[in-house]
C-alpha cells in the first residue's frame, strides 16, 4: 500500500450527500411609476438580497423607498424564500398584507410585493 492511500474492499459503494440545490428566483419591477428600477426579471442573488433605493442588488430610485427597504433571504430548512421589511419609512406589503417590520414573510410563486406607496414586484420561485 501507497503512504496515504487506503485500500478499498471489493464491492463496498462510496455514498455522496449533498444538499438540494435552492431553487432558482426572480423579481420583476410591475408598476414603477416613472421611477428608475432593475427592467426584467431580475435573478434573487446573492443572499441576503436587498432591495433598496441606493444599497443593495435591487435598485429602485424612488423617495417613498427606503435606503434599504427590505431583503429576501432563504431558508434551507423550510425550502422557502422570505421577505423582510427593514423598518422602512413607507412599508412593504405581501399581496396588499403590510409586513411587520423585522418579521420574516414567507413568498410563494408570482406574489405580489408592494414597496411604498405605489411601487409593485413579482416574486416568482422556479
Amino acid at each position: 500500500m501507497i503512504a496515504g492511500s487506503m485500500d478499498i474492499a471489493e464491492g463496498a459503494a462510496t455514498v455522496i450527500a449533498s444538499a438540494a440545490l435552492m431553487p432558482r428566483a426572480t423579481i420583476t419591477a410591475m408598476q414603477i411609476d416613472g421611477s428608475s428600477a432593475p427592467k426584467g426579471a431580475v435573478m434573487i442573488s446573492p443572499l441576503p438580497f436587498l432591495i433598496g433605493r441606493t444599497e443593495g442588488a435591487f435598485i429602485i430610485q424612488n423617495e417613498n423607498i427606503s435606503r434599504k427597504h427590505a431583503q429576501i433571504t432563504y431558508d434551507e430548512a423550510q425550502r422557502a424564500y422570505f421577505i423582510t421589511d427593514l423598518n422602512s419609512s413607507n412599508g412593504t406589503r405581501l399581496n396588499s398584507q403590510r409586513l411587520v417590520p423585522g418579521q420574516a414573510a414567507r413568498l410563494s410563486n408570482g406574489v405580489v410585493i408592494g414597496l411604498g406607496p405605489s411601487i409593485t414586484v413579482r416574486f416568482d420561485v422556479g
